[in-house]
């Protein structure tokens, strides 16, 4: 028996990590993660710079170029291309 799920309509707040140091205006969010040591950035300045995001009950590191998005009080990464398939903004 196969169910039907339908998205939820949900605004979600998102930046699109660069990685560089044209990265501009980081949402509080993200500031206040790093602060609490859930998000380091490895190898910043560097071409290998990388985003690792650590809670209880998820683990990810990304590369420049994915978003960054918050959900539920947590930072989860989104690739860019399927991030622009599921999300349009918000006028």
């Amino acid at each position: 028996n196969m169910s039907k799920f339908i998205r939820k309509n949900c605004a979600v707040e998102a930046v699109l990590w660069t990685g560089g140091s044209d990265q501009l205006d980081d949402p509080e969010w993200l500031i206040d993660a790093i602060k609490k040591g859930n998000i380091h950035i490895y190898y910043q300045g560097t071409s290998n710079v990388k985003l690792h995001i650590k809670y209880d009950n998820y683990e990810s590191y990304t590369y420049p170029g994915n978003y960054l998005v918050l959900e539920d009080g947590q930072i989860r990464i989104c690739g860019k291309d399927r991030f622009e398939e599921i999300f349009e903004t918000k006028k």
